[in-house]
């Protein structure tokens, strides 16, 4: 049986991308926000957008290959790469 863990460096990454999402929406905080209407009474605030996008932005730096699933933007990369 094989068990996969997260390699240190992967917590790396995901402590970076999150400290990059923390800092849009520590800068944006206090701030009037765009909404944008995902439909069934759903919304994104600009806020919510460009943290994804920080965060994304620090995956793909470390992990070029890998596909992400968020909230926001759905479906980021190859629907067969290896990681997701």
């Amino acid at each position: 049986m094989t068990t996969s863990y997260a390699s240190s460096h992967d917590v790396d990454v995901a402590m970076a991308g999150a400290r990059a999402g923390a800092d849009v929406v520590r800068t944006l905080y206090g701030r009037r926000l765009a909404r944008v209407d995902k439909g069934a009474g759903d919304f994104a605030t600009t806020a919510d957008i460009e943290s994804e996008k920080a965060i994304l932005d620090v995956i793909r730096a470390a992990r070029p290959d890998d596909a992400v699933l968020g909230e926001e933007g759905g479906q980021r990369g190859a629907a067969d790469a290896a990681r997701q």
